[in-house]
């Protein structure tokens, strides 16, 4: 078995790292891999180097972010040179308007009341939580931006998820124990919420 679409922490949608990654493809019984991440080769030296340690063919790949004709297409591209100068040249002009636009959505969220910096964001293991507070009542019209979340755990009673009060902490500010775990869907539910109040 192989896979040859797999994203990495060098994604912006990736959650693992490369050898997290080869200790689940060694498990799977995988026989070769490659790491396709965003418009980034910042793993697949990684994944080279450690590929013989676990005994999996590594496959260097990127997956390109493209617009054609007002479409956007991503673009796969196998056995690349991940050493390539204006391969390089290119994806770091890509990296810096990254992070301009991050640091303008970042300027969004604190108008909207968020407590986050850029630089937290763009730290690979930011230690950030999306903290929740929950209410027993709720102004009909923010009803568009609750979430319900029935009693459970250390919940009593029905309450709500507001997400226009959501904030940004670290965890080290952490003291109490929580209050009520959110399902996947409801953390689901208040990120697409979250993305359409901030314009994404």
């Amino acid at each position: 078995m192989i896979d040859l679409h797999i994203h990495t922490r060098a994604s912006s949608d990736g959650q693992h790292s490369p050898k997290e990654i080869f200790e689940m493809a060694k498990e799977l019984e995988f026989e070769a891999i490659a790491f396709a991440d965003h418009n980034s080769v910042g793993s697949v030296e990684e994944g080279l180097r450690i590929s013989r340690e676990y005994g999996i063919e590594f496959i260097p790949c990127i997956e390109l972010n493209t617009h054609y004709r007002g479409y956007d297409f991503h673009l796969l591209g196998y056995f690349i040179d991940h050493h390539d100068e204006r391969l390089l040249q290119w994806l770091a002009g890509l990296e810096g308007k990254k992070r301009r636009q991050i640091q303008g959505r970042v300027r969004r969220l604190r108008e909207l009341g968020f407590v986050l910096s850029a630089e937290e964001v763009l730290e690979v293991d930011s230690p950030l939580l999306f903290i929740c507070p929950l209410s027993s009542r709720s102004d009909s019209i923010f009803d568009a931006l609750h979430v319900t979340l029935p009693p459970r755990d250390g919940l009593k009673v029905k309450s709500y998820a507001l997400v226009e009060h959501c904030r940004a902490i670290s965890r080290s500010r952490l003291l109490s124990q929580r209050i009520a775990q959110l399902t996947e869907q409801e953390l689901a539910t208040i990120l697409h919420r979250l993305q359409r109040l901030v314009g994404l």
